[in-house]
């Protein structure tokens, strides 16, 4: 079976039809941020670093999987990016105690990233958007076309 295959039969299997194409979306932008962002050690700017380094390969990936798929490429796009900048930034900058009402929001500002309706979404699916995040990395060890391009 193919990556968009396999990552097909887990959204089938997890999204209600109504949120498949969101949960589609916000899975793969997930798997791409992450990704891409365990490919940089350090930055002082984790925004330019993914538009330098990243914005376009993450793009191509998308619309490669898109074209099987088919979900909102602009949503997956922001959430790739979100996720890198979340990710980079808390990585790379001294943790500030915020104002918030759970703990990764007092420690690491998420709301500054992602937005209460992404992270409803994230936690009511957390175990899906891993599964797809694990497929995805794991196509990057044997495909050599789809992800390898954000290597």
């Amino acid at each position: 079976m193919s990556l968009q295959s396999d990552i097909r039969a887990v959204a089938d299997a997890a999204f209600e039809q109504g949120e498949r194409s969101k949960g589609l979306a916000f899975s793969i932008g997930f798997a791409l941020g992450v990704i891409s962002a365990n490919k940089v050690e350090e930055t002082t700017n984790p925004d330019k670093t993914f538009l330098e380094l990243f914005f376009q390969s993450t793009s191509e990936s998308i619309s490669v999987l898109n074209e099987t798929l088919l979900f909102d490429v602009r949503e997956a796009q922001r959430i790739t990016r979100a996720i890198f900048n979340l990710v980079t930034g808390v990585r790379n900058q001294a943790v500030k105690v915020n104002e918030g009402s759970s703990l990764l929001e007092v420690l690491f500002n998420v709301s500054s990233y992602l937005d209460k309706e992404d992270v409803d979404f994230f936690n009511s699916n957390i175990a899906t958007c891993v599964a797809i995040y694990q497929l995805i990395r794991e196509s990057q060890k044997t495909d050599t076309g789809l992800v390898r391009q954000i290597d």
